[in-house]
């Protein structure tokens, strides 16, 4: 039986992509592009690479593109490289708007605490039922 790479959740690929690319970005002359190598974010999560950069493709077009034409090209925040002979890199380096997935990443932060903040207060609150049925015996 083969054991699978682990799978990464979306806050952590773009936790890597940003830690991994972001002097790429203030050095970049294409703002707000950086090029990423998805490879190099694979290992960096010990991931598989193809469901990495899918991952990455899927949720910078989740919440604004259009169903009937989800070609990368018009999707914000995603763009494929386009090389000097014309032809496209497919595979492992692909062009993100570095700003876009910063905005993507903030999102995912803030719900990942406010999750966290939830399960702390439901934890608070259950200890403090338990308290409660055990002072009143």
């Amino acid at each position: 039986m083969i054991i699978p790479p682990r799978l990464p959740t979306d806050l952590e690929i773009f936790k890597a992509v940003y830690k991994l690319y972001y002097d790429d970005f203030e050095a970049s002359e294409d703002k707000p592009y950086v090029l990423l190598d998805r490879d190099e974010v694979a290992k960096e999560l010990n991931a598989d690479a193809t469901l990495v950069s899918g991952r990455i493709f899927y949720r910078l077009g989740e919440e604004h593109y259009h169903k009937a034409d989800l070609h990368p090209s018009k999707i914000p925040g995603f763009d494929i490289e386009q090389t000097e002979d014309g032809t496209k890199i497919r595979g492992r380096d692909f062009k993100i708007n570095f700003t876009y997935m910063t905005s993507v990443l903030a999102d995912l932060r803030e719900k990942e605490e406010r999750f966290q903040t939830d399960v702390v207060i439901s934890v608070f609150a259950f200890i403090i039922s338990i308290v409660s049925i055990f002072l009143s015996n």
